[in-house]
């Protein structure tokens, strides 16, 4: 996974909470044992344990916010088997995040001065470090053997002559030979695909990729496309 964000380098996140926590009455965060975030003192209480990191791991499943006049606060959320948490952009980089890739966020809990409008407590998710699952190499037949293995194997793996044929169901076209050999040596190797007695099937992380790009459900060209941002295939792959 390559790190996306790590809050030692937010400065200017951290300057404006330093300040309010310091300076202001009635917002910003609570001071303790530990000094005020971001601060050495805070650091060393992370690295030793005395503020616990938090994790929270799954899928991206979608992006609010964005270019909305009305709602600046840009938000991802993070579906884990059938939970789905909401969180708030940090560092403005808006072109890290691609739905469908896995994540992983390090976070601690920090209590506020107020409470926020319609909120009960007075803690705050702070979050430490992103990091965000990269695919490399990928093709555009890659997409196409993903879901021809995903329509065959619905109940039971399925073999190589089930996915061709669910393959040119889906594409009106029959695999070559290479393009299999391609796909399923990249989906081995990221976790997507898993083999049983000479048949494939899908893995949990592979279904929960499927399941997020087809919310709302898609043609199988839509699908692809969606894939195709997912395993960062560039668009003229699809024509090579």
């Amino acid at each position: 996974m390559r790190k996306i964000y790590d809050l030692r380098n937010d400065k200017e996140f951290v300057k404006g909470v330093q300040t309010a926590s310091l300076h202001a009455s009635d917002y910003g965060l609570q001071t303790g044992l530990y000094g005020v975030l971001g601060s050495d003192d805070w650091w060393k209480a992370i690295e030793k344990g005395d503020i616990p990191i938090k994790i929270q791991e799954g899928i991206l499943s979608r992006l609010e916010g964005y270019h909305k006049a009305i709602d600046p606060m840009e938000r991802f959320f993070i579906k884990s088997a059938d939970k789905e948490t909401e969180w708030l952009i940090p560092g403005n980089r808006w072109d890290d995040y691609v739905v469908g890739r896995r994540m992983l966020l390090h976070y601690v809990i920090q209590r506020r001065k107020n409470k926020l409008f319609l909120q009960d407590n007075q803690e705050s998710k702070i979050i430490v470090g992103i990091w965000m699952q990269e695919f490399d190499g990928y093709i555009w037949s890659d997409a196409w053997v993903l879901l021809s293995i995903e329509a065959a194997a619905y109940k039971t793996p399925a073999t190589i002559t089930d996915i061709k044929i669910y393959g040119d169901a889906l594409n009106h076209a029959w695999f070559e030979d290479k393009e299999l050999t391609h796909g399923f040596r990249k989906l081995l190797e990221d976790g997507l695909i898993r083999w049983e007695d000479e048949k494939v099937a899908l893995t949990e992380d592979a279904q929960q990729i499927i399941a997020v790009i087809r919310e709302p459900r898609r043609s199988f060209i839509r699908e692809i496309e969606a894939l195709c941002k997912v395993f960062n295939i560039q668009p003229l792959e699809q024509t090579s």
